[in-house]
């Protein structure tokens, strides 16, 4: 996995002892499930397998959204004021290489869905993948969509300041959203160091988005 940020990249407003409990989760993640392009090439889990991937990486996503909220904060309203962004003809999607995952278009979720279910992704792309869905049984799991999470996850974690300022932009103009980045898994508090400091500072941001 790349390298965690250093301190220099970084807004003052997450203190730099949180980001290094970010680190070490990422790491678990690492130990656990390798790379994204690790999990991408298995192509199906079991479902127990899929069931824990997954449980792991709602924990890592609610600690970035935290994390995200608190430097999100530090942007002054007049600091996320940019452009408009040109139109962006939407092309097809193509398949994932579990060789290449840089070459991904994934994106970090910022707001979570409370009744959102997670479920195998229906977009296979090539005719190999087809065939390995249609033959495995219905306890094997794609695991494309958990892999394109988690990259998108990783990303987040290796280059945060750009995510906080568009976020900063989008709380500044709906700022009731910043609760909805609150939500978590009842499991994210004894898998994630320091997680009732982390929210509460991130429910202090939250208050902050609301109040300004």
């Amino acid at each position: 996995m790349n390298a965690p940020p250093s301190p220099d990249t970084l807004a003052l407003t997450v203190p730099p002892a949180l980001w290094r409990v970010a680190a070490a989760f990422m790491h678990i993640l690492h130990s656990l499930f390798g790379t994204p392009g690790d999990l991408a090439g298995q192509l199906t889990l079991t479902l127990k397998a899929y069931q824990l991937t997954a449980s792991w990486l709602r924990c890592g996503e609610a600690m970035m959204r935290r994390l995200l909220l608190i430097e999100a904060q530090s942007f002054a309203k007049s600091d996320t004021r940019t452009r408009p962004r040109a139109s962006v003809r939407r092309t097809h999607k193509p398949p994932c290489r579990p060789e290449a995952p840089a070459t991904w278009r994934v994106s970090f979720r910022c707001f979570a869905e409370r009744h959102k279910q997670l479920r195998p992704d229906a977009r296979q792309q090539t005719g190999d993948l087809e065939s390995i869905r249609r033959r495995a049984p219905k306890t094997w799991r794609s695991s494309q969509a958990l892999a394109e999470r988690y990259e998108a996850l990783l990303r987040a974690f290796n280059n945060p300041l750009a995510l906080a300022r568009r976020l900063a932009r989008q709380l500044h103009a709906t700022p009731q959203r910043a609760y909805r980045m609150l939500i978590a898994p009842p499991e994210a508090r004894r898998r994630i160091d320091h997680y009732a400091e982390l929210s509460a500072a991130a429910e202090t941001s939250a208050a902050l988005f609301n109040t300004s």
